[in-house]
């Protein structure tokens, strides 16, 4: 049912019913963000510092937009100082305001439905990085301080989280959808009004080269609302497969002119499709299910089935899709596309930030 309801609301996003159906919640919710705002700024609601540089990566629409491969990509460029992230672990089972610690600077010590799937995903990709999850962001970094003394703090999904304060907001936008509808949700993709981008200090324009994009044409737009934050443009760039679950390494070309069959539950399923097709692949079919979603052993069963009868020689899904696959023995060559993010624009002012 939740497979049928996620679909339904995507295809309504991309008609004006979306609007029709949901512009007086779209209203409301617009009230509670000025009413919220407005708290903060009288001074009735704090916002916390902490004694460390805190780095907030966000965006300002719903999924989708490439924060979590922002987030592994920044802590990889401060390998060098004593780092830990801070997650809503978006997901997660449990109480959500309780802090996990999902991983220390040793091992990662939690399994992928009490982290969340991104959260478990960089603390697994991200050896040594402390990953914390939970609610409360600004208690969440004092207990990270008093156990690990971190330099700086990376806050993951950070831009509507004013309660603590940072030191610089990185923004997150999709190019090949960057404001949908222009409403708020749920009549659209908006988290907040589009004037809110004023307050960003760097603004990533990811998947760049993905579809019809026009970067100018965008960039015109955003300096509509952020005449001053410089602009780093972003792709996702194929690495390598790993045929599931033994892990072993098949380089990247080794779907071309191969039928293909797509899984994934992600945000926009768009992006991995195009990299895909990039790579040269054939694609017969593919199975598409909610972002987060939790595969059953059902699931792949019905997906290895319909592989077969589209003739596919592989099935092939992501790096976040494969830490929720269930633990079955499976008999299709399943193969697991890494990806990494690469800054093609804008280099070398994301290193002047970073130093």
């Amino acid at each position: 049912m939740k497979k049928i309801l996620d679909k339904i609301y995507k295809w309504l996003l991309k008609t004006e019913f979306s609007i029709i159906l949901f512009w007086p919640l779209a209203v409301l919710y617009y009230f509670f963000f000025i009413l919220r705002k407005s708290l903060y700024k009288a001074g009735l609601r704090k916002s916390q510092s902490l004694p460390c540089q805190i780095i907030s990566v966000g965006n300002i629409t719903l999924g989708g937009t490439g924060k979590t491969p922002l987030v592994e990509f920044i802590a990889r460029k401060l390998k060098f100082k004593r780092i830990v992230i801070l997650s809503r672990g978006y997901g997660r089972k449990g109480a959500r305001k309780k802090i996990l610690l999902v991983s220390d600077k040793a091992r990662v010590l939690a399994g992928v439905k009490e982290a969340g799937d991104e959260s478990y995903l960089l603390a697994r990709k991200l050896p040594g990085v402390p990953v914390i999850v939970g609610g409360r962001r600004y208690f969440n970094g004092k207990w990270a301080i008093q156990r690990f003394q971190p330099e700086v703090i990376i806050l993951d999904d950070g831009f509507q989280h004013w309660s603590l304060k940072r030191n610089v907001d990185l923004v997150v936008i999709d190019s090949t959808n960057p404001f949908g509808n222009r409403w708020l949700i749920p009549a659209g993709i908006l988290r907040e009004p589009l004037g809110e981008l004023k307050r960003a200090n760097l603004i990533f324009l990811s998947k760049v080269n993905e579809g019809n994009v026009q970067v100018d044409v965008l960039k015109k737009k955003i300096r509509k609302f952020n005449s001053l934050a410089p602009v780093v443009e972003t792709i996702y760039e194929p690495v390598e497969f790993s045929l599931w679950p033994k892990k072993e390494i098949r380089t990247k070309d080794c779907i071309y002119k191969k039928p293909i069959f797509m899984l994934a539950s992600l945000g926009a399923p768009s992006s991995f499709r195009y990299s895909l097709l990039q790579l040269g692949g054939k694609l017969v079919g593919e199975a598409i299910y909610p972002d987060h979603y939790y595969y059953q052993a059902k699931d792949l069963a019905d997906v290895m089935n319909l592989a077969r009868l589209k003739k596919a020689e592989f099935i092939v899904t992501t790096e976040k899709d494969e830490v929720r696959l269930p633990e079955v023995s499976v008999d299709f060559p399943i193969l697991i596309l890494k990806v990494e993010l690469k800054v093609v624009v804008g280099g070398e002012i994301l290193d002047a930030w970073l130093s």
